[in-house]
Order: structure tokens, then sequence, then C-alpha cells
């Protein structure tokens, strides 16, 4: 074998051994983890509140619940119980919220969720880093 091919071989074996580099492609869907997911369900199920904005591009809207603002990251609106599509949802609208979906932000960042009713946040609204966990 010549020391060209013993070259690649050793190269291909290198190159199969290390690990991938952490990539996770925009678009991809991160939530946190299940035992997690279930406590911010338990905490809060039936939150409700005003509409004070809705940002499409990011999937993001934010709620005025109880006297308090919250800013929810989703996938889809079929998280909250009026409306069908994250479209449907305006400025000045009532939502009921059934449970938390949570959408990756900024490619692999973390997952965040501000809400400071939920014990996800503190009491100053200052937000919690949670463990991203890719989910299917």
């Amino acid at each position: 074998m010549s020391k060209l091919m013993q070259g690649a071989l050793i190269s291909i074996c290198l190159f199969m051994l290390c690990p991938a580099p952490f990539n996770a492609a925009e678009g991809e869907t991160w939530g946190m983890l299940d035992d997690e997911r279930s406590a911010a369900r338990e905490m809060d199920t039936s939150a409700s509140g005003e509409v004070l904005s809705v940002n499409l591009d990011e999937k993001i809207i934010t709620v005025l619940s109880g006297g308090n603002t919250a800013t929810y990251f989703i996938e889809e609106a079929t998280s909250f119980a009026s409306a069908s599509s994250l479209a449907d949802i305006s400025a000045g609208d009532t939502v009921s919220i059934d449970y938390y979906v949570f959408q990756y932000k900024n490619f692999a960042e973390t997952i965040i969720l501000e809400a400071q009713n939920s014990g996800m946040a503190d009491n100053s609204g200052t937000k919690k880093n949670l463990p991203p966990v890719l989910v299917d």
C-alpha cells in the first residue's frame, strides 16, 4: 500500500472517530427536557390575557396575563385555544393558552420562557436559561 493510500486511510479513520460538531440548523424545533416541559404545563395550563404584540417572523407572541407581561415562543398557534393559526392573532385579542410550545431562537441558543408566573422566570422577569434539547 502506498504512503498516499495509507495517509488517506488514516485520515478517513480519524474523521470517522471524531465526534461531529454540534450544529443546529435554523428551523429545527428545540424544546425543554420532558420533565421541565411537563412542569411548565402543570404550572400554568389555563393562562389567558390580552395580546400586546405578535411577531409572525420570529413566532413570538407577547401576552398581558394577570397584570404581568409574558413572552411566548411558539411553533404554531395551536397552543392558543382561541386561534387556529398564529396569523389569526392580533394585538388587542384575548387568548386562552392551553399549553406552552417552545421554539428555537437564533439557531442553538438556549430556549427561554419569559413568564413571571410560570416558575421559569424570577419575579423581576429575569429569564432563566433552559438546556437545549432537540425534539422530534
